[in-house]
């Protein structure tokens, strides 16, 4: 499922958990918004809008400024903010009901009155474009990187109730060179890496989903394995708790949605920087 890749990005010393913080302060929005979701944010949770300043921006102000709060695309924000050495907190819409995906086609019943077999047609040549993107997610990845993401030969473990994401990330990790399992029930997964725990140079799971939740997976293969490498996934990364992401000894944090771009380089962080011999 798609989902809106915009989010508030807030600075970890502004101590801003919730919306209710952004109450009295100042939100740069991003010059290319032109989504109303960061106000229907404030309106779900019954937030007077003219208690917060809202200020058309780029996160240049952002990083360098005495402003805590940025309402941006995470897809392009995050790169820029990480190249700059900038510590942040995602706040994604999504935890509050709010989840608009920007790039929704829509007609009017005037139209579809007046011109259905347009319409009809639009329709299906929309879906027929999309179900070849979803059967060939190796073509959009290629396009979507300025930079070439980094390589690698080592097994990962992916982890994830979500079946679309488990699929073209699978793909996307196999078209990085790793030997990938992937798994959609965590206790499936946790029984798998108990029968072979020294397979995995690296575990990848989603956070949020039901029998057991990646929190309490990680905990589980910890206990097989301990010092395993392990990256969380997540859309709502201001619901982990940091003191247990320490305690847990998670590498890293993964937000989604992923690009291959943020994926490849990260792993190869996590997994110490330098590339496999070949």
């Amino acid at each position: 499922m798609q989902h809106s890749s915009w989010a508030f990005i807030c600075k970890p010393h502004s101590a801003i958990k919730s919306p209710h913080d952004f109450l009295d302060r100042t939100l740069l929005i991003s010059k290319t918004n032109h989504s109303p979701e960061h106000l229907a944010v404030l309106h779900y949770e019954s937030l007077p809008v003219k208690r917060t300043t809202i200020v058309p921006s780029s996160s240049s102000m952002f990083t360098h400024g005495e402003y805590d709060i940025f309402f941006g695309d995470i897809l392009k924000e995050l790169y820029h903010l990480d190249s700059k050495n900038t510590e942040h907190v995602i706040i994604s819409p999504r935890t509050y009901g709010v989840d608009f995906y920007g790039d929704t086609i829509f007609t009017s019943e005037n139209e579809l009155k007046k011109n259905r077999a347009d319409v009809v047609s639009f329709r299906e040549a929309s879906i027929q474009g999309w179900k070849y993107a979803f059967d060939h997610p190796h073509e959009i990845c290629h396009t979507d990187d300025t930079i070439s993401p980094k390589t690698g030969d080592e097994s990962i473990l992916l982890v994830d109730d979500e079946i679309s994401f488990l699929r073209i990330t699978g793909r996307i990790l196999g078209g990085l060179g790793y030997k990938v399992t992937t798994i959609k029930e965590s206790p499936a997964a946790l029984a798998v890496f108990n029968d072979n725990p020294f397979t995995y140079d690296l575990v990848i799971t989603d956070q949020t989903m039901p029998d057991m939740t990646g929190i309490e997976l990680i905990e589980e293969i910890h206990a097989i394995r301990p010092g395993i490498p392990v990256i969380i996934c997540t859309g709502n990364i201001h619901l982990l708790d940091e003191d247990q992401i320490k305690n847990l000894n998670i590498q890293d944090i993964l937000v989604k949605p992923v690009t291959k771009k943020d994926l490849g380089l990260l792993i190869r962080r996590v997994l110490g920087q330098s590339l496999p011999q070949s």
